[in-house]
């Protein structure tokens, strides 16, 4: 094989490389022995003693590995991992955010080829914006905003480290349930459908199954979920939304008894609640999961006391809701309380749905040799 076969990369091209990799037409001149100590699949393969290679096997004498099934993009961000020291470092940075495409290349040729370090990251990375504990990450907060924004909101530790440590990408969920059923990543799947349905309009979805590039499209089998994932949000969504008309006031308001004008104010806060929700379209969407900053957006001025020391005392307040992501300046604490719970449960169930009936496939087991995914 000579040079006029395919182009050089023009930053993973080593003089002194002995083994070349070829993807799309590409070709990476890297040292196989680096190559080996990061990847069990390329070690056994540069290990088995070879026959003397064919002229057209070779460039400029050594060997040429052609990979029809991989992407040149997806390869080189893989490499550079290896052979670049500044990408390497921002990459296992936990301080830094890195490019979603790149996290995805590392998860896919981190499968197939047993990159195994580099895919352990890739993988904690993404777990952190699709986990499979949507309570305890927090991970609606991570996306607040959607696909109508450019970048969603995130949150950082007192270290500065962010909450979600991957570059958005507003089509990324279809590359991560993509990615989560290929492998069989099902811990990946609630959080990535949940997304692709509430977050995309059903033409970008259809469009996604007729995409070039190999990390944008769905098969026919992940389209239809999404589509029934939508059809089944839309359902969850209105039964969330109808429980705000059908609530009581707290049995344990703390000033049913002695302050009628609260047991009234609260009464009057949830018929506005629900006001809000008919009027703001809520119901008719899809955000099942995270209803409350949508519903209490216009109420976030008004966050004030604490709740905890609101039950203590005993005295009205909006609650600092920060704990929960909603403020309430109309509910006392127990019948926001009563609220949040209703709302909490009916969330749970939806989660679990998302967790058991679009997951049936088998966990995918990790191999140190025989991951031969295409």
């Amino acid at each position: 094989m000579t040079l006029d076969n395919f182009t050089k990369h023009p930053d993973l091209w080593f003089e002194d490389g002995n083994v070349v990799l070829v993807a799309e037409g590409i070709g990476f001149r890297v040292y196989g022995g680096l190559l080996a100590k990061h990847s069990k699949i390329f070690c056994d393969m540069f290990s088995v003693p070879q026959p003397e290679l064919k002229a057209e096997d070779t460039c400029e004498g050594y060997p040429v590995v052609c990979l029809p099934d991989d992407g040149a993009e997806e390869l080189a961000a893989v490499l550079n991992i290896i052979y670049d020291t500044n990408s390497s470092k921002r990459f296992y940075s936990r301080a830094t955010r890195v490019p979603f495409l790149i996290v995805a290349a590392a998860i896919r040729l981190g499968y197939k080829y047993a990159f195994n370090e580099i895919k352990d990251e890739a993988l904690r990375r993404i777990s952190l914006c699709y986990p499979r504990d949507w309570k305890k990450s927090h991970w609606d907060s991570h996306w607040h905003g959607g696909s109508n924004q450019e970048q969603p909101e995130t949150s950082a530790d007192a270290e500065g480290i962010p909450a979600c440590q991957i570059v958005w990408n507003p089509t990324g969920s279809i590359v991560v349930f993509h990615l989560a059923r290929q492998l069989g990543l099902d811990d990946l799947v609630p959080a990535a459908l949940y997304r692709c349905a509430n977050d995309l309009s059903v033409e970008s979805l259809f469009a996604a199954t007729n995409q070039k590039d190999r990390f944008f499209t769905l098969s026919q089998s992940e389209l239809q979920d999404c589509i029934q994932a939508r059809e089944d949000l839309s359902a969850h969504n209105v039964s969330l939304y109808g429980i705000l008309s059908k609530l009581k006031i707290s049995p344990e308001c703390a000033l049913k008894l002695k302050n009628q004008d609260q047991t009234s104010s609260c009464r009057n806060t949830m018929s506005v609640m629900t006001t809000h929700a008919h009027a703001s379209h809520f119901m008719d969407g899809r955000a099942v999961l995270d209803p409350f900053r949508a519903l209490f957006s216009r109420y976030k001025s008004h966050e004030s006391a604490n709740l905890k020391h609101s039950k203590a005392t005993n005295h009205h307040t909006t609650g600092s809701l920060a704990e929960v992501g909603v403020p309430s300046p109309s509910l006392c604490s127990a019948c926001f309380s009563d609220i949040y719970l209703h709302f909490l449960r009916k969330q749970e169930g939806v989660w679990v749905e998302l967790s058991t009936k679009f997951c049936p496939y088998p966990r995918y087991q990790d191999s140190d040799a025989d991951n031969e995914l295409t």
